[in-house]
């Protein structure tokens, strides 16, 4: 009867929102395949989670009824006991939504927690602040690794040599584990063109570019179109004209996405690649082609990319283009060759009076202490070839780890700690990596992947999805957050986890080293982004319900309604029979 009752009901709700689903979809000239597909896939969605939901309510209501039955009580009389215990139930549930919508604001939440989270950095004291001046310059900036190489293959350590330039002193140390942490950025690449050796003006890359002191009336051409390369362009087009060379285009988007609020909120969410991912390649590709049009037609400014937007890093800029509307940053291709003065581009204009080229060109990975035969890499190139982009396969023993290899689409900081943890747990025993030849057939998979996704894979030779990336590395540490348990047993922890920001405290509330204010922390992420906005208002803002929070509501009234009379109904028939 339970079973029943939840399947008449579900398939109807399921039913109206695949048609609405299913509007949308048409409404954005999908085919009517593709239509049909995500009408299937969102009424398969909405079924479980309205039964999960609504198990509960359903057995309360069902178990009223049969007492009530038993009872020989009259059929109205079940009808009206139905509705009333339903109704009951579906307020709470209304009340429990209402609290765990992401937009909801818990102004005592602040009082409790305070505006900075509860993450109170210890007091800096002037003799704090004098050690760390002398202790970072004489051993960080200074101490250069000079050989770093297994002491014995047997039992994974290592001997690693290195000389501190500022007290003019070698030291020879043997370490049990070895992290190689300097990352991916810090050997800038240089593109090689004709006749560069004889342009008069000034070079450079954009990490030597610190601020354009010195620049400000003259003439420049920024080489690559990357984050650090349009920031470049448009800094100094507040003085003068500023050419930029794309070779061939990027994705651009805001800084701040939906309502104003920072674009990775919404961006890195799990509801949002759960979908995603159930979606067509091509229909996802033009839900995201639309969210790029709105920040700049890319094919009609000159940025339009060979890649699809799903198989390339979007890059983010709040003022390209308004500069390139503007004329103060112009597009041009790519460079063919240099002359004395200025540059010759591939569309055969020419441009003279050049006092300065800035190279936005990337980096280059480069490990000049390390041999990288020795860890079955032939050759410092962007494809390194690491298992979850952390360890080598051929080692023995894994008592060695990079981070921050791979190239991430959300925040370095949260990745990087994700696997300091997995190195961590693999040094103490904790994790055991799986065999030398099953690492690399999940590495031959990613090449694969990579090869279909990407024009040119050496583009991006070793990006991640972070949430995606984020969850990997937990799964292997143990602390992946089990959504399914908190559906069960937290409804407002499963509604954020589900719909709002993936926000890394989610990795702090099972497994090793969990965190007891994770949870907290994670319904009151909203709080904090908005508390600082409060200072500019002139008047305090009242806490609005959502839209979302109100469909839920109505929907939860209309679905507790459904129920209660197709209970009402099976009650009656097997009274009367």
């Amino acid at each position: 009867m339970v079973v029943v009752a939840i399947v008449v009901v579900v398939v109807a709700v399921a039913s109206a929102v695949a048609v609405v689903i299913a509007v949308v979809v048409v409404a954005m000239k999908a085919e009517v395949v593709m239509v049909f597909v995500v009408v299937v896939v969102v009424m398969a969605v909405v079924m479980v989670v309205v039964v999960a939901i609504l198990y509960v309510a359903s057995a309360v209501a069902v178990v009223m009824a049969v007492v009530v039955v038993a009872m020989k009580a009259e059929v109205v009389m079940v009808f009206v006991v139905v509705v009333v215990v339903m109704a009951v139930v579906m307020v709470v549930v209304v009340a429990i939504l209402y609290v765990a919508d992401p937009n909801s604001i818990d102004l005592h939440a602040l009082n409790r927690l305070g505006v900075n989270g509860g993450f109170k950095p210890k007091p800096f004291t002037e003799r704090l602040m004098q050690e760390l001046v002398l202790y970072y310059p004489g051993n960080s900036r200074y101490l250069c690794h000079l050989f770093c190489e297994p002491v014995n293959p047997i039992s994974g350590r290592w001997e690693v040599t290195s000389h501190d330039l500022l007290r003019n002193k070698t030291i020879t140390e043997v370490f049990d584990f070895v992290v190689i942490a300097n990352g991916c950025t810090a050997h800038p690449k240089l593109p090689r063109f004709p006749g560069l050796d004889k342009f008069r003006g000034k070079t450079m890359h954009s990490l030597d570019f610190k601020d354009t002191s010195g620049w400000e009336e003259k003439r420049a051409c920024v080489v690559g179109i990357g984050n650090s390369g349009s920031d470049i362009a448009c800094e100094l087009s507040n003085y003068r004209q500023v050419l930029l060379s794309v070779r061939s285009g990027a994705w651009f988007i805001n800084r701040l996405g939906h309502k104003g609020l920072p674009f990775d909120l919404s961006y890195h969410s799990r509801y949002r690649w759960l979908v995603l991912s159930w979606l067509p390649r091509r229909v996802r590709n033009r839900l995201w082609r639309r969210l790029y049009s709105q920040v700049v037609d890319h094919q009609l400014y000159g940025l339009n990319p060979p890649e699809q937007p799903d198989a390339s890093i979007h890059k983010i800029t709040d003022d390209l283009s308004h500069k390139i509307a503007s004329g103060l940053v112009k597009i041009k291709p790519d460079i063919r060759e240099f002359t004395e003065t200025g540059i010759i581009f591939e569309d055969g204009t020419c441009v003279d009076g050049l006092d300065l080229v800035i190279f936005s060109t990337g980096y280059s990975i480069h490990y000049p202490f390390l041999d990288l035969a020795m860890l079955g890499i032939p050759k410092e190139d962007a494809d390194l070839k690491l298992y979850k982009h952390m360890f080598a396969p051929d080692l023995p023993h894994q008592t060695l780890a990079f981070l921050s290899v791979a190239q991430y689409t959300g925040g370095t900081f949260p990745s990087a700690e994700m696997q300091c943890r997995l190195a961590a747990a693999v040094f103490k025993g904790n994790v055991h990596l799986p065999n030398r030849e099953r690492m690399k057939a999940e590495i031959a998979s990613y090449q694969a992947n990579l090869e279909s996704r990407y024009v040119s894979k050496v583009r991006e030779p070793r990006r991640v999805d972070h949430l995606l990336y984020m969850d990997e590395l937990a799964s292997l540490v143990g602390c992946k957050p089990n959504l399914a348990w908190f559906l069960l047993t937290d409804p407002v922890l499963f509604w954020h986890l589900l719909f709002g920001p993936g926000v890394a405290y989610q990795y702090r509330l099972q497994g090793p080293n969990t965190w007891p204010e994770a949870r907290h922390a994670i319904l009151t992420v909203m709080d904090r982004i908005r508390e600082p906005f409060k200072k500019f208002q002139a008047t305090p803002a009242k806490p609005q319900t959502s839209s979302s929070t109100v469909v839920l509501a109505m929907s939860k009234y209309l679905i507790a309604g459904c129920i209660a009379i197709a209970i009402g109904f099976i009650a009656h028939r097997m009274y009367s029979s």
